[in-house]
């Protein structure tokens, strides 16, 4: 069988920052208000900043090894600054802060629909420069820390598989136009209609378990129903040991947590 392969543009990934300065990518994430990082945004470059432990053994005869032994996984964006955007106006508040005011949670989706969520520190903020008689630029690093919560089931800024190039919202605005409102300059309020329901559950040590076993039902923000394969999921269950676990299930701007409790 011939692989069809695919080549999105690097568009298609979105990223988000939580408003509320959120610090604990599993407990925090139900009260978080999620701002598209996509007005004005020009690059997003990632990068892994691997620590790497080299060594010569005998029987490699003069070749050497690697292994990788730690992360610190950061996210270097650079914009054309749109002020009145949530996300920008956020970043370059915190242009003269220090500690944990700089640190919130970010999520990133890619065009698959998997989700890196984790909690990350503003670092290297430029609020504006550039000449002047040029618009103003910005730029800021997003650097994560410790381990990230992987999900699935978000939604991209294409449709999910980066072939179609579909993006929401007007066409007057830099970036996805998604939060600007009409070509008149007046925002439009939209109600969100998102909605997740979940439920808690217990299961014993070595029974197998899936994200939809907790899902009841959802909508997303235009009121249509969201199956369990359409749920953004944080979190996983260890089904190896007893304890409790908990599940976030994002919709849009809905978020709920299910506790899976493992028993021996």
């Amino acid at each position: 069988m011939v692989k069809t392969l695919t080549r999105p543009e690097n568009w298609v990934n979105k990223f988000e920052l939580d408003l509320n300065g959120g610090q604990d990518p599993v407990a925090d994430v139900t009260k978080a208000e999620w701002a598209p990082i996509s007005q004005g945004l020009q690059t997003a470059t990632p990068a892994g900043n691997e620590t790497a432990d080299t060594q010569a053994f005998w029987n490699d005869k003069g070749f050497s090894e690697t292994d990788v032994t730690g992360k610190r996984v950061t996210f270097a964006l650079t914009f054309q600054r749109v002020v009145g955007d949530e996300a920008q106006d956020f970043i370059a508040s915190k242009f003269l802060e220090m500690g944990d005011a700089l640190r919130t949670l970010f999520r990133w989706t890619d065009q698959s629909g998997k989700t890196i969520l984790a909690n990350a520190t503003m670092t290297a903020i430029v609020p504006f420069g550039g000449n002047a008689n040029a618009r103003q630029t910005m730029s800021c690093t997003l650097s994560l820390n410790g381990k990230p919560v992987i999900g699935t089931g978000g939604t991209s800024n294409d449709d999910g598989t980066g072939l179609n190039g579909t993006v929401s919202g007007g066409t007057t605005s830099l970036g996805d136009g998604e939060d600007i409102g009409n070509a008149g300059g007046t925002t439009t309020p939209v109600i969100s209609k998102a909605d997740v329901k979940v439920k808690d559950s217990s299961i014993k040590v070595g029974d197998t378990w899936k994200p939809a076993d907790n899902f009841v039902s959802g909508t997303n923000k235009a009121g249509q129903e969201v199956t369990a394969e359409n749920v953004v999921v944080g979190g996983t269950v260890d089904t190896t040991k007893a304890g409790e676990n908990k599940i976030t299930y994002t919709i849009d701007d809905a978020v709920q947590t299910a506790t899976v409790t493992v028993t021996a």
